[in-house]
């Protein structure tokens, strides 16, 4: 049979009363002896043989995919912040022996032309390279 013994008495601390509780425990729980790392379980060793190297002319590949770039040309630094506003990840690249600012390479057409409008109605000219 276990006896729980629950004790509450007050302790006056600076002029507060505090509560405390004290429970005895209802049996005494084992102790049970450290595992020493001979008894642990090991991970097995990995395998002697690398991964095999996947052949690449089996590889789901399309050489011809179309990447619509969309370029703007800028004269003046205000057009420059103008443009970084909108794309922050605009930078300037060479195109037909021109500088301009590229915001974008769109997979989409649609998503290219629809660029290339926002910068239009900034008042620059623009450029889409597919």
């Amino acid at each position: 049979m276990a006896i729980v013994i629950n004790y509450r008495f007050p302790i006056a601390v600076l002029g507060a009363c505090l509560c405390l509780s004290v429970i005895a425990p209802a049996q005494a729980v084992p102790l049970q002896s450290p595992m020493l790392v001979s008894q642990t379980q090991l991970l097995p060793p990995p395998p002697t043989s690398p991964n095999p190297v996947p052949d690449p002319s089996a590889l789901s590949f399309t050489p011809n995919a179309t990447s619509y770039r969309v370029m703007a040309l800028v004269t003046s630094p205000v057009q420059e912040q103008q443009v970084k506003a909108a794309y922050p990840g605009a930078f300037f690249t060479t195109f037909n022996g021109q500088r301009l600012l590229q915001i974008g390479s769109f997979s989409d057409p649609l998503n290219a032309q629809q660029a290339a409008l926002s910068l239009q109605n900034l008042g620059l000219e623009t450029v889409i390279n597919p």
